[in-house]
């Protein structure tokens, strides 16, 4: 049997009895509890002016009951440069008790309980917070049958933030420092063609206009564990279905000797992925043709919906049968893919499917830019994509006076992973820890209230 005090209104005293320790007991020592937040990289959410509400647990020592069981804490006001956030409850330390375990996660829905949350939070026996089933916010059931164009382009996707800390009452401050991770990786897809404006590349000036892109057998959800405890704070498990992300734009961009930004996180852009970090899986065109063309293992890869032009100096010159030439007095242009069964005219309005597979292992809180380059001295336009995702993908087909061409020419004596041209696409990808965002001045004290 037990006995404690709590604070009751203006200082009067009530003795309560208890048999267990399963309900905590708080008495006003002072100063409430506060947090001071911080953000390690920069993305969608890159710093505490950005975070508009978190959802908060506490564990009290020798007590089996959470001390604060998944309020949710919002954004309010600046008070002397530091930003307020402010919740329903007033929390003080708990009789008798030393430590306290914090946890808090975003996104988080406001008008939802903490069971019925878009994120679902659990505690494992270690005591490491849990979070299982998670797949970006755009992404939705509902929508994996409609269109690719339609749905997953990411331009919804929330970054997902988790923070753990445990504080000691002996600190003699009641301001908690959360120090927020993300949890995700953030990808970018940008092109450029090869080589400088100053060069003429084997005698021709390339044009390449892309219409669209996607990345291609991506997983979509997994559970993902924070513990302090490991070097690896935080450890991802990823369920088995496949997705794909990415959109067709409205017109196409045309690329030129800079890096142009195709899936890319900015404010003017209409995608940010945020994905669940995972081991691409990789469609293998190292094996036999009677293999490749399928992709069994549904492997990833980039995918473009893209058109190539070769510009040539001089009038029109006859070449193959699968040259369709716009001519001219002083050059002429050789319409290089997409080619179409039974078409012999210059078709402008003509784009087709190419692809670039990709095996890199994604993880949290870095920032994969894939930095693809068409038509160089090593490089030329891509693969042709596997046929069975041609199909199953539900690619568009068109848009407005737009034809999309998915199928390889009868006649080309091509197969699914060959280069549609000469080469495949070269590129590489660069890695880096997202930003620093954290700037002195920038924290937020957080009052519980």
């Amino acid at each position: 049997m037990k006995l404690r005090t709590i604070a009751m209104g203006m200082g009067g005293i009530l003795l309560a009895a208890s048999c267990t320790n399963d309900v905590v007991e708080e008495v006003n020592m002072g100063q409430e509890i506060s947090f001071t937040t911080r953000m390690t990289r920069a993305n969608a959410v890159d710093n505490v002016d950005a975070l508009k509400q978190f959802r908060v647990f506490a564990k009290a020592e020798g007590y089996t009951q959470m001390f604060i069981d998944g309020e949710v804490a919002k954004q309010g006001i600046v008070s002397e440069g530091k930003r307020i956030f402010s919740m329903d409850h007033a929390y003080h330390w708990p009789t008798g008790t030393n430590s306290i375990q914090f946890w808090a996660y975003a996104p988080t829905d406001p008008t939802k309980s903490k069971d019925n949350d878009i994120i679902k939070f659990s505690l494992t026996s270690s005591g490491a917070p849990n979070i299982t089933d998670f797949t970006p916010a755009s992404y939705t059931a509902a929508a994996a049958s409609a269109p690719v164009n339609s749905h997953n382009s990411g331009v919804s996707h929330e970054d997902l933030l988790l923070a753990y800390t445990k504080a000691q009452r002996a600190n003699g401050t009641s301001a908690i420092s959360l120090n927020f991770e993300h949890a995700l990786s953030q990808i970018e897809v940008r092109a450029t063609i090869g080589g400088d404006k100053n060069t003429q590349l084997t005698g021709n000036k390339y044009d390449v206009k892309v219409k669209g892109v996607w990345i291609a057998n991506v997983k979509s959800s997994g559970n993902v564990t924070f513990d302090e405890n490991k070097n690896n704070k935080l450890s991802w498990s990823v369920g088995s279905s496949k997705v794909v992300y990415g959109y067709e734009f409205d017109t196409p961009v045309s690329l030129d000797h800079t890096n142009s930004g195709l899936l890319v996180n900015n404010d003017n852009a209409k995608s940010s992925l945020m994905l669940v970090p995972q081991k691409l899986d990789i469609w293998d065109i190292s094996k036999d043709n009677n293999t490749k063309e399928k992709n069994p293992d549904d492997g990833a890869y980039i995918l473009l919906l893209c058109r190539v032009e070769a510009t040539h100096p001089g009038a029109e010159h006859s070449g193959n049968n699968r040259d369709l030439v716009l001519g001219g007095e002083s050059t002429h242009i050789h319409q290089m893919f997409p080619v179409k069964d039974g078409e012999s005219t210059f078709n402008d309005k003509l784009y087709g499917y190419v692809c670039v597979p990709v095996s890199t292992e994604w993880l949290p809180g870095k920032k994969y830019i894939y930095n693809l380059e068409f038509c160089g001295l090593e490089s030329g336009a891509g693969i042709y994509p596997p046929e069975n995702d041609m199909t199953d993908l539900k690619l568009p087909d068109g848009n407005g006076d737009y034809e999309y061409v998915k199928t390889i020419p009868a006649d080309s004596g091509k197969k699914p992973g060959d280069p549609v041209l000469t080469d495949p696409i070269k590129f590489s990808v660069s890695v880096s820890p997202w930003d620093e965002a954290w700037k002195d001045g920038n924290e937020g004290d957080i009052p519980m209230k």
